[in-house]
């Protein structure tokens, strides 16, 4: 008996380790690791240093020579666009735009850098699929990373950084109104669920299954 309880409390911890509590629904999200989010890290901390010594109000946007000089140090300044959209180099891989909307709001980018790999990670264990784009998964994945980007910032730097995403990461005219479509979706969701991520998930998860989300395959 008690060999048997105690395997079920693995089972249980082993279920909320990867983001799904016991009664199959999403358990708030371990966030990304450093390593995977590097790349908003730098941008973030190089541009609110480069900030506070101009001593700029930290409510303010980044003002363009700042941006400018941000982007050249990161190598971002190219028109770096066209870039993978799933799979390993998932939120990593960022383009000038997404680099551009980082640096212009560091502070927001800063507190929701990790929410693009959390949503690839819940919304493949959720929609398991070799096929990552057009289909459940993407529509799931999009709507979790602007819920949990509104929660973390704001919605509205979760829709500039999510149409920086979409700029440097094209597709068909179709894709592109499915994406930004399921992106709008997940902001409102995160509008609605204000400090529960959990919950903002459960939404998206709920709305990619009953067809409240646009999905191409």
């Amino acid at each position: 008996m008690k060999a048997m309880k105690a395997m079920k409390a693995l089972g249980v911890v082993a279920l909320l380790s990867i983001g799904v509590t016991a009664n199959g629904l999403a358990a708030s999200p371990a966030h990304a690791t450093p390593a995977e989010t590097d790349s908003y890290e730098r941008i973030a901390q190089t541009t609110i240093e480069l900030r506070e010594k101009e001593h700029i109000d930290p409510k303010a946007e980044t003002p363009d020579h700042i941006v400018q000089q941000v982007l050249n140090e990161s190598g971002s300044a190219g028109d770096k666009t066209g870039l993978r959209d799933s799979g390993d180099n998932y939120g990593t891989n960022i383009g000038r735009h997404e680099a551009a909307a980082c640096a212009t709001n560091p502070y927001d980018c800063k507190r929701a850098k990790s929410a693009i790999r959390d949503a690839e990670r819940i919304s493949s264990q959720t929609f398991p699929n070799k096929v990552t784009n057009d289909n459940i998964q993407d529509a799931d994945r999009h709507c979790v990373w602007q819920a949990l980007t509104t929660i973390r910032a704001n919605a509205d730097f979760a829709r500039k950084i999510g149409d920086a995403h979409e700029t440097d990461h094209p597709g068909s005219p179709e894709a592109g109104h499915m994406d930004q479509t399921n992106n709008a979706i997940g902001r409102d969701i995160g509008l609605r669920h204000e400090g529960d991520e959990a919950g903002a998930i459960n939404e998206c998860h709920a709305q990619a299954k009953n067809g409240g989300l646009i999905k191409i395959n």
